[in-house]
């Protein structure tokens, strides 16, 4: 299994240095296990380093259901410093969001986000006595009314920050189950020619040296961007005005 497990680890490599790997993880893959999760990214890494202990490390997650860049460290000495570079926020990143509605050109979002549910079904709600969190959004390209391609920017680092934000200013992201509202009556879930799956992927980071990496889209966000019409950015396209 080893072989099989090394080449579906080399499939999502991106780019990479002395100090790091950029992966471009598939939604669904968990980044670390959990209860029910027997399958995920520190598994993977875990498995293939053996009985090395200066093995790949994870310096910051994403989501199950969120594809994108995925920056894995090179042994101990570079997780520090890459660990240090995400929590003093020297890492710029940009995601790509699919929303339902008219989205506006520009949004800032920073409602307070607190923890809610149960054990095992934690969720994320806007409360005014949470903790700070800031997102930014900017439209790039709109289905009439009714959808819009979006790129995402969090300038804190909150459990689902980006989909709990995106939903409150009204602009769920597409297929997200657990923020979008129900499957029968909510704008995030139109079925037909869009997949049944969150639509949000980590697609861009700048480094601290200003290096900029990115990540092309699953193709499940492509396919539902070409059934509306909509453009993938390019590579001259930049979240700045």
């Amino acid at each position: 299994a080893l072989p099989h497990l090394r080449a579906e680890f080399d499939a999502m490599v991106v780019t990479g240095d002395a100090d790091w790997i950029a992966i471009n993880k598939p939604s669904g893959l968990a980044v670390q296990g959990g209860s029910a999760t027997t399958r995920h990214v520190d598994g993977m890494l875990q498995a293939l380093a053996g009985d090395d202990p200066d093995r790949m490390r994870l310096v910051h997650r994403i989501d199950k259901d969120t594809s994108g860049l995925l920056l894995l460290a090179r042994g101990r000495a570079a997780a520090r410093r890459l660990t240090s570079s995400f929590a003093d926020r020297d890492m710029e990143k940009t995601y790509l969001a699919l929303v339902a509605g008219a989205a506006p050109a520009d949004l800032r979002i920073t409602d307070p986000l607190a923890k809610g549910g149960r054990a095992g079904f934690e969720t994320m709600t806007v409360d005014p006595d949470g903790q700070p969190a800031d997102s930014e959004m900017r439209r790039i390209d709109a289905a009439g009314n009714a959808f819009a391609l979006v790129a995402l920017r969090p300038h804190t680092g909150r459990t689902h920050q980006l989909r709990v934000h995106t939903a409150h200013a009204g602009h769920p992201i597409v297929g997200d189950g657990k923020y979008g509202g129900t499957r029968g009556d909510a704008a995030a879930h139109p079925g037909g020619a869009l997949a049944r799956r969150l639509h949000l992927h980590a697609w861009r980071l700048r480094l601290p040296d200003g290096r900029q990496l990115e990540a092309p889209l699953p193709p499940h966000f492509r396919e539902s961007l070409a059934a509306l019409g909509l453009a993938v950015p390019g590579a001259d396209w930049q979240f700045a005005p």
